[in-house]
């Protein structure tokens, strides 16, 4: 991004899709405050991605 410039989602899929296979560009980007982080400081993944997952039975990491 330049400096003084804010970042829509739909600008950051279509830059996505038009750089990687249609398989690897996300579908939504959603934007957050602050990432959840574990003891050591390191962005808790399992954290972030538990919104996205329930109700889903067939998890893939």
């Amino acid at each position: 991004m330049r400096s003084g410039r804010i970042a829509q989602a739909a600008d950051l899929v279509a830059h996505c899709r038009a750089q990687l296979a249609d398989y690897k560009a996300p579908r939504s980007v959603d934007f957050v405050a602050e990432l959840p982080k574990n003891a050591s400081g390191k962005i808790a993944r399992k954290l972030v991605r538990e919104p996205y997952w329930r109700g889903v039975t067939r998890r893939v990491n």
